[in-house]
């Protein structure tokens, strides 16, 4: 016979031209993503898989973001549904797919959540805020520094001599008449460092 109700333990759903005797099959939904950490400003695709057509019940497939509340697709037939989703900023979202009526408010059932992160890729930028340039008569110098992103940490050299750790507000002293040349880059919590260090000549 044709059944077009839920099955007798309530647990499932049956299309209308779907013929069975001992009650209706589950329905059951995975969602997919082909990447789960990935840069930001990449795009993922997110699929999501149904064990019967959804129609032609009044039924749907949705794919749901639930980190920001809402439904990016409504698939209103097969088995099933997919979509793009980029994100230009660092963030982690949660998406899950589920079968529901018209107006969303009966869940036949719902899939497992999906945690899609988006990367920090971008580096730094590094100011060199105060310190002595051009012709100065003293054998000190102190420079102060910062990043465009907070909790950066930054790296200083002096003179081609490398790279060290360092904090803003650094000064050398007992320095030979002549030229030199003070670099600071920054890098990010993400591990992202500035590729063009800011620098500074003085006399």
């Amino acid at each position: 016979s044709d059944i077009s109700s839920l099955d007798p333990d309530g647990a499932g759903w049956c299309p209308g031209s779907y013929s069975c005797y001992w009650g209706c099959p589950r329905w059951t939904i995975s969602l997919a993503s082909n990447a789960t950490s990935t840069p930001e400003g990449s795009t993922v695709n997110l699929s999501a898989t149904v064990n019967q057509d959804v129609g032609p019940t009044p039924y749907y497939i949705r794919i749901m973001d639930t980190t920001n509340g809402g439904i990016i697709k409504t698939c209103s037939s097969g088995t099933g549904c997919w979509v793009l989703v980029r994100k230009t900023s660092p963030t982690s979202n949660d998406y899950i797919a589920n079968v529901s009526n018209s107006t969303g408010t009966n869940t036949r059932v719902e899939s497992s959540t999906i945690t899609v992160t988006w990367t920090d890729t971008t580096p730094p930028d590094t100011t060199i805020d105060s310190g002595p340039s051009g012709v100065v008569y003293s054998n000190s110098a102190t420079f102060a520094f910062s990043s465009s992103e907070s909790g950066s940490t930054f790296s200083c050299e002096l003179d081609g001599g490398g790279y060290s750790s360092c904090t803003s507000s650094i000064t050398y002293s007992s320095l030979a008449q002549g030229s030199h040349t003070f670099r600071v880059k920054a890098t990010d919590a993400a591990g992202n460092t500035d590729a063009s260090p800011a620098s500074r000549t003085w006399t």
